[in-house]
């Protein structure tokens, strides 16, 4: 997800995947940017969209992952 947004999209500042409890990943991730705007430019760029071929994203710009990030998790 990093080099996939850092080139296409913009400088990332932080990306977070979660995982079950079994080390799995759960298919989600929380990615920080680093300039305002990048977040709504990947949700419009990569909504709904299959990345290599065979992952669906699914995106919202509307988390304040600045805060987020800040409140430590």
């Amino acid at each position: 997800m990093k080099d996939l947004f850092n080139k296409t999209v913009g400088p990332t500042k932080e990306v977070v995947l979660f995982y079950n409890d079994k080390a799995l990943p759960k298919g989600m991730a929380l990615v920080g940017f680093q300039r305002d705007g990048d977040a709504a430019l990947a949700a419009d760029k990569y909504d709904g969209r299959f990345v290599d071929n065979s992952e669906l994203l699914y995106l919202s710009s509307s988390c304040d992952s600045h805060s987020w990030f800040q409140n430590g998790r």
